[in-house]
This record gives structure tokens, sequence and C-alpha cells, in this order.
């Protein structure tokens, strides 16, 4: 990746300070310096020579190249098994701030994916458990077998308590017969 972002450096460093013949002036007046902010003449009039700006503007590529070729070079000396990353951690070059990301991650899972969380345990808790699994369906079954043992108490089997229970039964359609 490292190459691969040298090579678009110098790509494009050479777009811009010798390749503008193949485009004609379509970005002519796209970006220009006022005079009183050139500040890179400023600097080549202090140090002219081979340390201006201007030269070491051309060297970046330069030195991009140099700087991703010891970085391959590092990864390639960690070994297989350990990333660049890795290496580059190990030797103190990559503070952990950059992958931690300043604890925005963190915070975001502490706060909107933690309360999210929290809320859902708190309505499976309440509502699914409790509401539907609790009260509907298992309290369903609880009053069946409740009514169930009623029922198996009242059913003996002996022949006079069915006798008793339908003649009992008549009384009361004779009674709301009459009384109605």
């Amino acid at each position: 990746m490292a190459v691969d972002s040298s090579g678009r450096a110098v790509a494009v460093h050479w777009y811009v300070h010798r390749g503008r013949h193949g485009i004609g002036d379509w970005f002519k007046d796209a970006l220009f310096v006022l005079p009183e902010h050139n500040t890179l003449a400023r600097l080549n009039s202090m140090a002219p020579g081979p340390s201006s700006p201007t030269v070491s503007s051309d060297c970046r590529p330069v030195g991009s190249f140099g700087g991703s070729g010891s970085l391959h070079l590092l990864h390639e000396e960690a070994g297989a098994g350990c990333g660049l990353e890795e290496a580059l951690r190990e030797r103190g070059y990559l503070p952990d701030t950059g992958q931690k990301k300043y604890g925005f991650d963190e915070t975001y899972q502490a706060l909107f994916a933690g309360g999210s969380r929290g809320i859902g345990n708190l309505l499976w808790s309440m509502g699914d458990k409790g509401l539907i699994d609790g009260l509907i369906i298992n309290g369903s079954a609880r009053s069946i077998g409740r009514f169930a043992g009623w029922v198996r108490n009242i059913q003996t089997g002996y022949l006079f308590h069915y006798a008793i229970a339908m003649i009992l039964g008549l009384l009361v359609l004779l009674t709301w017969f009459v009384i109605a």
C-alpha cells in the first residue's frame, strides 16, 4: 500500500509540475498565489541552493519512495505473522491514539450502543419474558392446569356422583325457566 501511494504521489507530482501541456489552459487560473502571499519565493530568496523549498519539493517523490521502501523492509523484517502496524507500534513509531481513534469509538459504544442494548434487554425481560412468556403463554397453561385439577377432584368415577350432578343441573334449569 505504501508503494502504491508513493507511485500516486510521483504521478501527481509529475502531472502538476511537468505534464501540464497535455490539458491546455483548463486549469490555468484554478489555483494561483497572490504576490503578497508567495512564501516559497521568500523562502527561496533566503536559502538559495540545493536546500531551497522548490528543490525539496522536487525531491518529495524520491523521499516518498525511500520512506515506503524502508517501511516495506521493516514489515518484511517483522515477519509474516506480524503486521506493519504492530511492527511500527513495537518500535514506538506509531502511537496508540491513532489506533484507538482518540476514544471516540469507545465512547460511542458505551453511550449509544450500550444504552440501546440496555433498553433492548429491559424490553426483552419485561415484555417478552414477563408479559408474553410469563403471563400469556405460561399463565394460560397454569390456569388450564388449575381448572383440570379442580375438575379432577370432582370426577370421582362413582355413578351416584354423576346422578346427583345431573339432578342438580335439571333443578338449576327448571328454576331458571320458572323464574324467567
